[in-house]
């Protein structure tokens, strides 16, 4: 169960644009799924020179985290955000990972959910047309969307580009998703959810048995709950309303899962929750393997230079 940690809220000052603007990525970057920056509500991934249409402007003060409280708090630096559309949904991204400046070859990146396997040796691309990797194993991934020529997928905390038509794809077929069922909410949620499970790599899904995730309004319910998993249907439950959007319990939840399946906890991995700034209620031993789920998935580099033990953990799978 994943619950919604209280943020302390101040004075917010804003400027808006009159209309839509096409800017680049600078670099692979996410997007959020409200002005508070924070890593709790990553929403997308986007790709090095993808083109993102930006609605409007604001300067907003940065989130810090307080860690004798372990909350949030606005600070008094200021930073600014966009608040861009792609397929549909909107999202905020940092003002400093975008650019007005055309690059050479600019693509735009529409929704996209195939099972690719990719021969060792291999070559991927950080963008399409971009910089060269070569494979040393052969790769199964979840492709988060395409251009008219290349698939996108996110593997290893980076996105990487594959020509639709390279030699090295071995396979290629349609991804398999849970069941959605959606309660009372928008069905652009659809597509959030497959976004979410896409950004799952196999080694770790080989450990999961999902039937259904249900995203609802949860009308009536209780508001600090985000997230729940009934186990016996193998159920998952998301909250997507004003309280909280789907992406900040998905991969939690799927977390617990994984664990419950998964196997025993090792010590050495719960040491190294001291260097994580996780809230009190993550700090409960269930809450904080399934939180490093969501952690391995979405902040990659991050857990494995800070917490390599609980790192080691889900990269070992």
């Amino acid at each position: 169960m994943k619950k919604i940690i209280t943020i302390i809220v101040t004075l917010m000052l804003f400027t808006s644009t009159a209309s839509a603007q096409t800017m680049y990525l600078k670099d692979s970057a996410w997007s959020y799924t409200s002005k508070r920056i924070i890593p709790e509500n990553m929403m997308a991934v986007y790709g090095k020179g993808e083109a993102v249409e930006v609605i409007k402007t604001k300067t907003e003060q940065k989130m810090a985290w307080l860690p004798k409280t372990r909350m949030y708090y606005y600070s008094e630096q200021k930073q600014k955000i966009c608040l861009v559309e792609k397929n549909g949904v909107k999202a905020w991204i940092l003002r400093s990972d975008l650019t007005t400046k055309k690059p050479q070859y600019t693509y735009k990146v529409k929704n996209c959910y195939r099972k690719l396997t990719i021969r060792k040796g291999g070559k991927i691309y950080d963008s399409p047309k971009g910089t060269k990797t070569v494979l040393t194993e052969e790769l199964t991934v979840y492709t988060i969307g395409q251009t008219n020529y290349w698939y996108k997928f996110y593997h290893e905390g980076e996105v990487y580009f594959i020509s639709k038509k390279s030699s090295d794809i071995i396979s290629n077929e349609k991804s398999a998703f849970p069941k959605i069922l959606l309660d009372g909410v928008s069905d652009s949620c659809i597509d959030r959810v497959k976004h979410q499970y896409s950004l799952i790599p196999q080694k770790i899904r080989n450990d999961i048995a999902i039937k259904a995730i249900v995203v609802s309004n949860w009308k009536g319910e209780e508001e600090t709950i985000a997230g729940v998993v009934c186990l016996g249907h193998n159920e998952i439950w998301i909250r997507d309303d004003k309280n909280s959007q789907l992406e900040y319990a998905l991969l939690h939840e799927i977390g617990h899962i994984y664990n419950w399946n998964h196997s025993v906890y090792h010590v050495d991995v719960v040491n190294d929750m001291d260097n994580l700034n996780l809230s009190e209620y993550h700090r409960q031993t269930d809450e904080y393997f399934a939180e490093g789920l969501e952690l391995y998935v979405r902040q990659y580099a991050m857990l494995k230079s800070t917490a390599p033990n609980l790192f080691n953990y889900y990269d070992g799978a």
